[in-house]
């Protein structure tokens, strides 16, 4: 065989394959990045779907596990900031057996709307608690202030 065309295949196939490598290496770290960013979310989505629930429950021992779960999720998925807020509200919830979770629930919100590409919102959450009573004509309504309000249906 000819050294003149072996050389010049053999540089060819060379850049193929080290090419092949280059491109195979980059889309894996793009795909394990894009894995890790897709399961942070899930995680802080399922957080603020279970904390949402814990918001002007009536027993909160009925959710303590789920928010016990969702705070060790923020601990370990959300932002520095996010980190902070839930440490601030465990401490208060520890000292005061009360806490607020506004400031926890909009810093999730912002953040997570903003990872899945949607327009910021400014306006304050509201909550909705639906209770079971006794009489068929009471309605649970959200009011602006995020606490729920009992107000009775009336016939007209």
């Amino acid at each position: 065989m000819d050294g003149r065309f072996f050389l010049p295949l053999a540089v060819t196939a060379s850049l193929t394959i080290i090419g092949w490598f280059i491109a195979h290496q980059l889309a894996a770290w793009r795909d394990r990045a894009n894995k890790r960013r897709e399961q942070r979310l899930l995680y802080l989505i399922d957080a603020y779907r279970r904390l949402s629930k814990a918001v002007h429950h009536p027993q909160l021992y009925e959710v303590a596990d789920e928010i016990q779960s969702a705070v060790a999720d923020i601990q370990l998925f959300g932002s520095k900031n996010q980190i902070l807020r839930i440490q601030q509200f465990v401490k208060e919830l520890s000292a005061n057996h009360e806490a607020c979770l506004d400031s926890m629930m909009n810093s999730l919100r912002d953040d997570l709307r903003k990872e899945l590409k949607l327009l910021p919102v400014q306006d304050q959450i509201l909550w909705l608690r639906i209770e079971r009573l006794d009489t068929p004509d009471t309605v649970v309504a959200p009011s602006n202030s995020g606490i729920i309000e009992h107000r009775k249906m009336s016939a007209s």
